[in-house]
């Protein structure tokens, strides 16, 4: 649909490669396509792929980003957009794109790097200090 492959080894790992298209072909139920693919998407997907997505460029770029709207609107309160550097499964640049949309709209906003971590440690980093910015809201209402 997007044309980012030609063949599915170009985006699948083997023996999924062989798999993939046909377990998402409307007839396989949810848990059916589960169990025939790796919980990681390290296992399912090339290094190549997965790099691509990571920092889309040229044709794909193109194509992803007018569904990259998340950010494209103005909220009436101040937010809070926390990221890691070293998050492997989202790039930081996915941050610093949310916020000039916001910036663009007029929004208030935060950029808030939480180091070096991965993607599950700045979750893990993050929420207690949404948790407190919450509590602190709630306080002055």
């Amino acid at each position: 649909m997007y044309g980012i492959y030609t063949s599915p080894s170009d985006v699948f790992r083997p023996p999924y490669d062989s798999k993939v298209e046909a377990l998402f072909d409307g007839y396989h139920p949810a848990k059916q396509i589960v169990s025939e693919l790796p919980a990681a998407s390290k296992d399912l997907f090339t290094e190549d792929f997965l790099n691509k997505i990571r920092k889309p460029d040229g044709v794909l770029k193109n194509k992803l980003r007018p569904m990259d709207n998340t950010c494209n609107w103005r909220p009436n309160v101040p937010v809070e957009i926390f990221y890691s550097r070293g998050d492997k499964d989202v790039d930081f640049s996915h941050a610093t794109y949310c916020a000039d949309q916001l910036t663009r709209n007029g929004a208030a906003h935060r950029l808030t790097d939480l180091g070096n971590c991965d993607h599950n440690a700045s979750v893990r980093q993050a929420v207690p200090q949404i948790i407190r910015f919450f509590d602190k809201s709630a306080k002055t209402d």
